[in-house]
């Protein structure tokens, strides 16, 4: 039997900490106010605790200091510090102002509202609650919407602004009269349809005994001033310490000084340059002019006090982030504290010890989000820094999981804190959701989701299985003489019950297995709702699988028990939901509170759920590196830090909050209203100070290729723009180091990437025979390895396993029929002579990447170009752009900057193409011409193959001689060297359709004299504003003028010898992957066979264990 004792024993004394002057001298501070300015790492947390501490050890009781924070977190934290120093006993109270003030209201409400208290809504339930309304006003047209808002009234948006006003009218203390006064004095119409929501809002909170922050607050203030309850405040507290002071809003300010007396003491700490939460209604004037609201007894401002002395970081970091802040003049807080704050001191003066600052800026989020991925893994296995001490933060939510997923693919151990996602992008939460939705809706039942159920945890199915399923169904389909569909379509209507399952599928197999469970659990779920079942008997069907278990449960409980954090943290977020369902069963029941249910979680852009995690799950996600926003880490630091989102338009985010209703024009009624360029410099500032030792920023710069360029506030930090072509990065303050990545990075930390090196290195005959026979060492160590249960860490490593020791598989068809010519244009032969690996995956897999704003670029001004040539517009720039005005806003462009950049670019290359239209170097024949022909070309191996080629001709021109010249314009920021051109396959391929297939409108044939690139981005030369022209010479059949060398058959021109090179590699379906200059931008490089990193693990390491650490958390 185990026996358990209770230790009633004191707790051992945490150590004083060593403190400086000024911190001292908050500490000692006794009697009336006190406003403390708190830089990033200057011990503001220290110095609330051990001000409390001595009070406390001074003889004062812990009833009469009150601690106010603005997070849980932050309550946690001073709480456990205050009972460490003090050793246990009577703890003060500390808490959030809301937790303070819900107290408060309950401690004075009547009997019937103790027994059973107002519930405080969330803000995504108040979001959904707020919607209900507002859609029930407009069905029944109780209140009148002004007509210019009838497109975003059904909108989330819309919504969220509607409480974001109702909540600056209750901080304000506005009452719905008192805003349709506003609202006529204002001609604000809005504002009266608002007041109308807000007096049904009020009587529904009643009804429901429901209540949100902003009504907390105002009832809070309320209670506090009435005398008796103000008198009783002001007999208990006599010390007040607030902490992050300049996150207040008017509500909380005037709570604070109705609740602290003439005799009390209070301190507030913070910092302006912090001050990040305008956007909740947060006001830092009310930091400024705490001297002026707080008096001294004898009616003198409340002294101020700046800390001085930053513990985190060193001078570098402070230098950069300081240059980010542009900082400014702090009200009338006197001119000694304001230098002081702005010009601290370091712990740590060693040069070495101050910090650096990386700003690498990345062509991609893609590449930027690798590139993270590796230096984290680089920092881990070579500096070896634990996962913790790292963390990758944010600047909004929607880069949360993506950065998730590029850590998880690199083999990073990572965690977004469970209180940044709503509950339904929860994985877990997500399925169940999927489930109860389809049940509820069969018509959301589409391809895409039936798919995500059967590969997900209830499923179970693997990637091949779902595709050897679809190919059974198509087959099944085919032989029986019926429409073959898509498979992902059968493979739905096979869930669905709409259809038997293939003959080629065995009844009892896995696959019909994972077929027959998700089949079951919808018809589960499809039953209940039905039944009028409430929200928590159909959630618990979803979960469980009703009375035929799927198993989802007990697999998630054993990965639990045995250590998987990510199991801990799905079982957390389900019980969550869970509490979401049983609120809302109290009102609604049957497939409206299933429907209602699904929108109000579908309608959460805000977490809305905290989601408790177990000590296990907290300490396994606190040993990860971290994911989050900037607005959640405010108060945390590692060591090292990367910061995304520094894109134009995307930080600063300057976008007014809440334009559409004028909730801005509301706040700043009576006051200044919110600097959002200053927030954002705030926003960034608090960003770069979370880091001790290193902070890298990481903006993209996609240039020409896409929407993204760098913030303003890149160049703030750096002193010059990431575009100046004459930046001088050596000028930068030391510590600060300024690159531009590569579209690909090297991975060199991950056991996958070692083992493809070590694979490389033995297939490698250029390499030296004492590097292979390492490689071949390497290997052999690595394959040996085993995890706790005796498989192999890393399979890959086994000769065994290796596919490149087996015969080349082949297609149950070939590319091409054998009996049909290979079809070719000019783009795909330079694409498959430059990589028929990426040829293949672009143009036969499909797998290319959906073309950006710049393909409507090209078909603009080709379009303009051809309707300028045929006479359909004139000759005149001004009527060129009408035309281009009346399509480009319906141009899909990533950012409003890109839109007008292009459209300046647009207006150059119609110039250039002008310019050249009207010198007419040679004589106007055709525009837009498509040509197609058929010949023979010889191949490598001898025997010739048919090739049906094909071409659009932007133009084509007659020159003095009477030959025709094709002509291609060219809309792309960069242009083939002249050997390039000489061969360029697309020019080539013109002339060969000139000179076969081409016949003029009276007949005539006509020789060829070449072809030519206009490149319409380009000028010709420094004073040529024309559009540079890259001529390719006639083709010619004598060897000695091939552009590839002399080594060609009579007869035959060089186009037609890379012709027959490119159909024998389709025919032979010879498909390699060739690196090259062309794999900076490709979308597979990452997959690619023949990309091999600049940097060599092999050439790097002497063992394996430099690589990784076989014994700790990599095994």
């Amino acid at each position: 039997m185990v026996r358990a004792r209770l230790d009633l024993s004191p707790l051992p004394r945490a150590h004083a900490p060593e403190l400086d002057a000024r911190q001292q001298a908050v500490v000692d501070h006794r009697d009336g106010p006190l406003l403390v300015l708190a830089g990033p790492g200057t011990g503001k947390t220290t110095t609330i605790v051990e001000s409390v501490v001595g009070r406390l050890t001074a003889g004062q009781s812990a009833e009469e200091v009150l601690v106010l924070t603005f997070g849980r977190r932050a309550a946690g934290e001073v709480r456990d510090r205050i009972a460490a120093r003090i050793g246990g006993g009577l703890l003060p109270t500390v808490a959030t102002f809301h937790s303070f003030a819900y107290g408060l209201v309950r401690g004075h409400a009547g009997a019937e509202q103790y027994v059973d208290p107002p519930r405080l809504l969330s803000g995504a339930e108040e979001d959904q609650r707020i919607r209900e309304l507002i859609m029930g006003s407009r069905e029944d047209a109780s209140i009148a919407w002004p007509q210019e808002l009838q497109e975003a009234i059904a909108t989330q948006g819309f919504a969220a602004e509607v409480r974001s006003l109702i909540a600056r009218m209750r901080e304000r203390d506005i009452t719905p009269g008192r805003l349709r006064a506003l609202a006529a004095e204002h001609a604000r119409p809005e504002w009266k349809a608002v007041a109308d929501i807000a007096e049904q809002e009020e009587d529904v909170m009643v009804l429901h005994n429901v209540m949100d922050y902003a009504e907390l607050m105002r009832r809070a203030v309320l209670l506090a001033g009435d005398d008796a309850v103000r008198w009783q405040l002001h007999e208990r507290i006599t010390a007040v310490y607030v902490d992050e002071f300049q996150d207040t809003d008017p509500l909380q300010v005037e709570f604070l000084r109705r609740i602290a007396g003439p005799g009390c003491s209070v301190v507030a700490v913070g910092d302006p340059d912090q001050a990040i939460y305008a956007f909740r209604g947060a006001q830092v004037q009310g930091f400024l002019d705490f001297p002026d609201v707080f008096r001294q007894p004898g009616g003198q401002p409340a002294p101020v006090i700046a800390l001085r002395t930053v513990r985190r970081y060193g001078s570098v970091i402070a230098d950069a982030a300081r240059a980010a802040l542009a900082p400014r003049t702090l009200g009338a807080l006197p001119v000694e504290a304001q230098r002081d704050h702005r010009t601290p001191e370091f712990v740590d003066q060693d040069p070495s010890m101050q910090g650096s600052v990386r700003v690498l800026s990345c062509p991609t989020h893609s590449s930027r989000d690798a590139h993270i991925a590796e230096q984290i893994r680089s920092a881990h296995v070579h500096d070896r820094l634990a996962w913790q001490d790292m963390a990758v933060l944010v600047r909004s939510a929607d880069d949360l999981a993506r950065v998730e997923s590029a850590l998880s693919v690199a083999g990073v151990p990572a965690s977004i804190t469970a209180d940044e996602l709503p509950l339904h992008e929860e994985p877990a939460v997500a399925v169940l959701l999927t489930l109860i939705e389809i049940a509820a809706r069969p018509r959301t039942a589409t391809p895409e989701r039936i798919e995500d159920l059967l590969l997900g945890p209830i499923g179970r199915m693997d990637v091949s299985d779902l595709r050897r399923l679809g190919r059974a169904l198509r087959a099944q389909r085919r032989d029986a003489g019926e429409p073959v569909l898509q498979a992902r379509e059968l493979v739905a209507d096979l869930v669905l019950g709409r259809d038997a399952p293939p003959a080629g599928i065995d009844s009892v197999s896995a696959i019909a297995a994972s077929v027959d469970r998700v089949r079951d659990v919808l018809a589960a779920v499809r039953e209940g709702v039905s039944h009028g079942a409430s929200i928590g008997e159909v959630l618990w069907v979803a979960w469980t699988g009703g009375s035929i278990a799927h198993g989802w449960p007990d697999r998630l409980r054993a990965a639990a028990l045995g250590g998987s954090a990510s199991a801990h943290h799905d079982l957390d977020a389900v019980i969550a939901l869970f509490a979401s369902a049983e609120r809302l069963s109290e009102r609604y029941r049957g497939v409206y509170a299933v429907t209602t249910f699904l929108d109000t979680l579908r309608d959460q852009s805000i977490a809305s759920e905290s989601i408790t995690e177990s000590s296990h799950a907290r300490v396994e996600r606190e040993s990860m590196v971290q994911i989050m926003t900037v607005h959640r880490a405010k108060g945390l630091e590692w060591l090292r830090v990367w910061i995304t989102g520094l894109e134009e338009g995307r930080w600063p985010n300057v976008q007014p909050r809440g334009s559409l209703l004028g909730v801005e024009e509301l706040a700043s009624a009576d006051r200044v209203a919110p600097d959002l360029m200053r927030e954002e410099r705030n926003l960034l500032f608090v960003a770069m100070t979370r880091a001790r030792e290193q902070v890298t920023l990481l903006p993209v710069d996609s240039a020409d290729e896409g929407a993204d360029r760098p913030s303003r506030f890149i160049t703030d930090v750096i002193g010059t723009s990431l575009r100046n072509p004459h930046r001088d990065y050596g000028g930068h303050s030391p510590g600060i180091t300024v690159e531009a990545q590569p579209h690909r990075g090297d991975v060199i930390t991950s056991w996958s990437q070692l083992v493809v090196d070590c694979r490389r290195a033995l297939m490698d005959t250029d390499r030296s025979a004492d590097t292979r026979r390492h490689a071949a060492s390497l290997l052999a160590r690595i394959a040996t390895l085993r995890d706790r249960s005796g498989a192999p860490v890393i399979p890959a490593a086994d000769p065994a396993n290796w596919w490149g020791l087996n015969d080349v598989s082949e297609g149950p068809r070939p590319l091409r029929a054998p009996d049909k010519p290979i079809a070719l244009s000019g783009s795909s032969l330079d694409s498959i002579r430059q990589c028929s690996m990426k040829w293949f995956l672009d143009h036969e897999a499909h797998a290319d990447v959906v073309r950006s704003s710049a393909t409507a670029f090209g078909s603009i001004v080709h379009a303009i170009a051809d309707h300028v040539a045929r006479g359909e517009i004139p000759e005149d720039l001004h009527s060129m752009e009408a035309f281009v005005d009346q399509v480009w806003s319906e141009v899909d462009f990533d950012a409003p900057w890109r839109s007008v950049s292009e459209r300046v670019e647009a207006r150059r290359a119609l110039e250039r193409f002008l310019i050249y239209h009207e010198a007419r170097e040679r004589t106007f024949i055709d525009s837009e011409r498509h040509i197609v022909s058929d010949l023979d070309v010889p191949t490598p191996g001898g025997p010739s193959e048919s090739v049906h080629l094909r071409g659009y001709l932007d133009r084509v021109e007659e020159d003095d001689d009477g030959r025709l010249v094709a002509i291609d314009f060219k809309t792309s920021s960069s242009s083939p060297t002249k050997k390039e051109t000489a061969e360029h396959g697309q020019l080539g391929v013109y002339q060969l359709l000139l000179r076969d297939a081409y016949e003029s409108a009276n007949g005539a044939h006509h020789d060829v004299g070449g072809a030519a690139l206009v490149q319409l981005r380009m000028d010709a030369g420094a004073k040529d504003p024309g559009p540079k022209q890259q001529m390719q010479l006639p083709l010619s059949t004598d060897p000695t003028d091939d552009p590839r060398g002399p080594d060609g058959l009579d007869g035959v021109t060089w186009i037609e010898r890379a012709l027959g090179e490119a159909a024998d590699t389709v025919r032979r379906e010879r498909i390699e992957a060739r690196p090259g200059k062309h794999c900076t931008f490709c979308d597979f490089a990452g997959m690619c066979p023949a990309k091999t990193p600049e940097v060599s693990v092999i050439d790097l390491v002497g063992d394996v264990n430099d690589v990784m650490d076989v014994s700790g958390d990599d095994e």
